[in-house]
């Protein structure tokens, strides 16, 4: 299935520790994510948009500018693979 989402990696949560993460969620609970990567000191700004959220072209430009908000260098996104699909 990865081979399939152009532009999708897969990363361990140790691996997400190196990185400013901008955590994208529309999932109904998205607490526990949130939590647990919190837990393991994840630096992360979560946008949390509703469960099942069909993104629009002005989604996708508050992404791109809280994305680019993030002054670190070693930044990236983090979603589910449910909303990744959603986002292409």
């Amino acid at each position: 299935y990865e081979d399939k989402l152009q532009g999708a990696s897969n990363f361990t949560v140790k691996e997400l520790i190196n990185y400013n993460v901008l955590l994208l969620t529309g999932i109904a609970y998205p607490e526990p994510l949130v939590n647990y990567l919190m837990d393991q000191n994840i630096n992360c700004k979560h946008l949390n948009y509703p469960d099942h959220h069909n993104f629009t072209d002005k989604d996708l430009s508050d992404i791109r500018s809280a994305y680019d908000s993030i002054s670190a260098e070693e930044k990236l996104i983090v979603t589910t693979e449910k909303d990744y699909v959603r986002l292409n």
